[in-house]
């Protein structure tokens, strides 16, 4: 089990039989990210699906068909653009809040045996 001991190094809270819980910090970022980095390779997939038709309708000089393929080619760009900004809000979300857990966990193991003004 090389991924449930990898995920216990990256992510040490996450556990299979639990009930899956959204409201620990950092678990919405990593799903987001993997979910848009899905919907990025689906796009990719379509985007070199539609430039063989753009084309073969080039070629074929079928002006109605390069029409379709370039309405579909904008829309696949708008969406890889929202996917896009998704994913890197995301990314940076996530750098924050592993920031933030970073710094927590550096001050309690400083502060931990102070003792101030006694």
């Amino acid at each position: 089990d090389y991924v449930k001991r990898l995920l216990a190094i990256v992510w040490p809270s996450f556990e299979l039989s639990r009930p899956f819980d959204l409201s620990t910090p950092g678990k919405r970022e990593i799903l987001s990210i993997g979910a848009a980095t899905l919907v990025r390779t689906w796009l990719l997939n379509r985007s070199a699906k539609l430039q063989k038709k753009l084309t073969g309708a080039a070629y074929r000089r079928d002006s109605d068909a390069f029409k379709a393929c370039l309405g579909a080619g904008a829309l696949i760009t708008v969406v890889g653009s929202a996917c896009s900004s998704a994913y890197n809000y995301n990314k940076e979300m996530l750098c924050v809040v592993w920031r933030d857990k970073l710094t927590r966990t550096m001050h309690d193991a400083y502060f931990k045996h102070m003792a101030f003004y006694h």
